[in-house]
């Protein structure tokens, strides 16, 4: 997964939510808001499953696979959200944008627009799970965690999307855009934590 382009989406610049993270470093972490990118929702329609597969297998050499795991390459990823669900994604500046998908699966998935339903962060650092740890009921450990899963749960009662990119370790963290201010304050006690841990 070390090639897919999370690890180097661009984040937003000045962004005004930065100073919840502004300790990061001096917890062994770096966090970045991502600049928007392409999101899109993509339920297959019943009885078209194979199809699906065989349709993103031509048009983006997408080998999809129908359960939580990230699937794809540098323009294009798949995650697996649920049964028959993901959520597909391309960078912003994508020469196929992620919304061609609408005519390349026309009768195969239900397609809709996510791009300013949700916000990513990109948390990276040898305490990231210890971050995460903080508020996920889930062990982001391997072997029990293995970089192409992903996790739909929650942290402080906030809805989240997570898989992992590369071994430093890298997570992204999708949250919806309208949690994402609460999100950024559960993520500043969590710092806080992680750096009254590190001391201890």
């Amino acid at each position: 997964m070390r090639n897919l382009f999370f690890s180097d989406a661009i984040g937003e610049l000045n962004s005004s939510l930065a100073h919840y993270w502004a300790d990061a470093q001096l917890a062994g972490l770096n966090v970045t808001l991502l600049a928007p990118l392409n999101i899109n929702s993509v339920q297959v329609r019943k009885g078209k499953a194979d199809e699906l597969a065989k349709a993103l297998e031509q048009h983006h050499k997408l080998s999809l696979i129908d359960r939580a795991v990230c699937t794809g390459k540098s323009d294009m990823v798949f995650l697996g959200t649920g049964p028959g669900a993901w959520l597909a994604i391309c960078p912003a500046n994508s020469e196929q944008p992620i919304n061609e998908l609408a005519d390349q699966l026309d009768g195969l998935a239900s397609i809709t627009d996510q791009s300013s339903g949700y916000r990513l962060f990109r948390v990276s650092g040898v305490a990231s799970r210890s971050l995460l740890a903080r508020g996920l009921a889930v062990n982001l450990e391997e072997p029990e965690f293995n970089k192409s899963e992903v996790v739909v749960s929650s942290i402080a009662h906030i809805g989240v999307t997570i898989w992992q990119t590369d071994d430093n370790p890298t997570f992204i963290i999708g949250v919806a855009n309208s949690y994402c201010e609460s999100f950024c304050h559960w993520m500043s006690g969590a710092i806080q934590g992680v750096i009254q841990d590190q001391k201890v």
